[in-house]
């Protein structure tokens, strides 16, 4: 029998729980692509999946099933025929590389027993079915064998797997043969006797969760009265007739047929591959930073090229090593974009040490799942000052916020502070402070109902006054 191919291709992408490791899904798109014939089918071919961009889309493969089920036996000819096995059915999860390739030869269904040609009253065996993956490097072989044809004198084939076909009785008016064995269990002995006599049924096939339908059932056995097919299957025994032909491409035993005609043909396997991808909701065109080190600070410019559900952008920087990153502050996404968005930040408060400073984007979407940017990096330079105090940025631009750091901590005795806003009229608010923490929002804050231009403040500690001049753009 000519070989056919019926392969379905199933894609999924799912969501999962964010973490470090990995990005994250956002949305669910599902295709099928349909084969009749033998070929070879390459993960990256996805050009033709409805609600994918090939232009703007990324996805990286996560997972692949391989559904592999072998061709059904044919069913048996005769009074006490037995019915066909179902081929084995596996499935299998393996890890691909983008650009894998499978190679598949679905195995055929074993032809019914007939009158002419052999004139044989047994089955024939259904053809095993073949899936080789290469992928890089790597080769790997899998098969799943055929069922066994049903015999013309009482016994069900076996199936693909392993299972038993039922035992029947040739003899006299009890004649009955047993039904063909299944993946999900063997099949049933033929049972009564004389005019109550019955075929077995066929084993039930084995039910496969990520396609919703069971494979490899076996045919029913025949008798005075047919027994049926397994679940999953079609291939009935008819005692005055031709035995029922299993359903297509599900892998499943024929039923057995009366002496004067034929048994039922076994169904051609299938093979069923389910592939999920990952897709981000948010791509990136590009992830930029750049170091200013005239006001000391880092300027993070990204954009992307569609954002699906995002929420909002975390900055995170980790100093000198990558063990450790905190938060520097938030930017909000736009939602739901197919154009492409700009984004910037600056980092203003750097470390006066200066150092290798790293950075990366966490990217959140509504539901919380989030991912991660490829990181980035700055060499600052070290702030030298021979002032106690240190402003940076300085000049800094209207609404930014400004630090004020000691240069020369060992100057600096847990005394009060005494800050004062010097007007042009030299006189200014005073405000009397505990540490040197509470400067730099202080100031900020006033400076934001300020005029562009240049400013003074006044810090006094113990013995010690330092005047600092702020210049606003």
């Amino acid at each position: 029998m000519k070989s056919r191919l019926l392969v379905l291709l199933v894609i999924t992408y799912a969501y999962i729980s964010g973490n470090e490791a990995s990005a994250q899904y956002s949305r669910s798109v599902i295709a099928t692509k349909t084969y009749t014939t033998s070929g070879t089918f390459t993960i990256t071919d996805l050009t033709d999946i409805s609600g994918y961009d090939p232009n703007n889309e990324i996805f990286a493969l996560a997972e692949v099933e391989v559904l592999l089920v072998g061709g059904g036996g044919g069913g048996g000819r005769g009074n006490s025929a037995g019915g066909g096995g179902g081929g084995q059915v596996r499935v299998e999860t393996i890890n691909l590389n983008l650009g894998a390739t499978l190679n598949i030869t679905v195995g055929p269904g074993g032809s019914g027993a007939k009158q002419s040609g052999n004139n044989s009253n047994d089955g024939n065996e259904g053809t095993q079915t073949d899936v080789n993956l290469v992928s890089g490097t790597t080769s790997m072989g899998y098969i799943a064998s055929g069922g066994k044809g049903g015999t013309g004198n009482g016994n069900g084939g076996n199936s693909g797997n392993g299972n038993s076909g039922g035992n029947g009785n040739g003899n006299g008016q009890n004649v009955k043969g047993g039904g063909g064995g299944g993946n999900g269990g063997p099949g049933t002995n033929g049972s009564g006797n004389g005019s109550s006599s019955t075929g077995g049924n066929g084993g039930d096939g084995a039910f496969v969760a990520f396609t919703g339908k069971s494979y490899g059932a076996g045919g029913g056995g025949n008798g005075r009265n047919g027994g049926s097919a397994g679940s999953g299957g079609t291939g009935n025994a008819n005692p005055s007739g031709q035995g029922a032909n299993a359903s297509a491409n599900s892998g499943s035993g024929g039923g057995a047929g009366s002496s004067s005609t034929k048994g039922g043909n076994g169904s051609d396997g299938i093979v069923v591959v389910q592939i999920t991808y990952r897709i981000l909701p948010v791509e990136f065109l590009y992830f930029n930073t750049s170091y200013k080190s005239s006001n000391h600070t880092t300027t993070l410019e990204w954009a992307t090229a569609k954002e699906w559900e995002n929420s909002h952008f975390n900055i995170e920087r980790a100093i000198n090593s990558v063990k450790t990153w905190e938060t520097i502050g938030s930017v909000e996404g736009n939602g739901y974009s197919d154009q492409p968005i700009k984004y910037n930040f600056t980092d203003i408060d750097l470390p006066r040490s200066g150092g290798n400073i790293f950075y990366r984007l966490k990217q959140v979407d509504y539901a919380g799942k989030f991912s991660y940017s490829n990181t980035r990096s700055i060499q600052a330079e070290a702030l030298e000052s021979s002032d106690v105090w240190i402003t940076y940025p300085n000049p800094s631009t209207s609404g930014s916020e400004i630090k004020i750091d000691l240069a020369q901590p060992d100057k600096y005795l847990d005394e009060l502070i005494y800050l004062r806003f010097i007007t042009f009229l030299g006189n200014g608010n005073t405000q009397i402070l505990s540490s040197p923490d509470q400067i730099s929002p202080i100031v900020s804050d006033w400076l934001r109902n300020q005029r562009t231009g240049l400013h003074i403040i006044e810090i006094r500690w113990g013995n010690n006054t330092q005047l600092i001049k702020l210049l606003r753009n």
